[in-house]
């Protein structure tokens, strides 16, 4: 199974004003739209990540507070806001409270979120510190992942790296990410380590 997989597409992120913005990433916007209306139309599964902080996570050490919960920074953008949107939570409040699902829960969570995405939330830079998504790739036999967001030389990265590391093929579509700080280093590691970097006409086709 192919899926479409967006990454830290929020408030704080996306738009100069925002509390950690990523330089020119309100310029990627109508591409991340576009392919997520392609996939949308294709009936092809939407997954993707979100950062949410709580004044005491540890990598508000290394970086300023952004996507702190329950503010407008930490929301996904309008642009690419769906209603049936399902969050997928790991840390749930203060002092290391966290949410685990069970197998059951997990597969009902897919079945409702046809038509809509599930999000995986996180506390540190690589998502898959959420237990729940390693879970749900195997379950849903993923074979490909196309990936988009930012950023690239940090959230990007990881999450690609981590794919491959378990035995999926990683696209990174390169018109429809953004990064932090300079991302050709960022870029050649994933391409060595397999990641095919692609532009959106070809993940487009190639999501059909």
């Amino acid at each position: 199974m192919k899926i479409l997989y967006q990454v830290d597409i929020q408030n704080d992120f996306m738009y100069p004003k925002g509390k950690l913005p990523i330089p020119g990433a309100k310029h990627i916007i109508p591409k991340l739209v576009e392919l997520q209306k392609h996939a949308l139309s294709y009936n092809i599964p939407i997954l993707g990540s979100v950062d949410r902080h709580f004044s005491d996570d540890i990598e508000l050490k290394t970086f300023p507070p952004h996507c702190m919960n329950k503010t407008h920074g930490q929301k996904i953008i309008d642009d690419i806001h769906l209603q049936n949107t399902i969050f997928i939570s790991d840390k749930i409040a203060e002092m290391g409270k966290f949410e685990r699902l069970n197998y059951y829960d997990m597969i009902d969570l897919v079945k409702q979120a046809d038509g809509g995405k599930l999000i995986f939330e996180k506390q540190y830079t690589n998502v898959f510190t959420n237990p729940h998504l390693a879970y749900i790739i195997e379950k849903m036999s993923i074979t490909d992942v196309y990936m988009c967001g930012v950023a690239t030389d940090i959230c990007v990265k990881e999450a690609a790296l981590s794919f491959m590391k378990r035995g999926i093929t990683t696209h990174i579509i390169v018109d429809a990410i953004k990064g932090l700080g300079e991302s050709s280093n960022a870029l050649i590691d994933v391409y060595q380590h397999g990641a095919k970097i692609i532009k959106t006409t070809t993940a487009k086709h190639e999501l059909e």
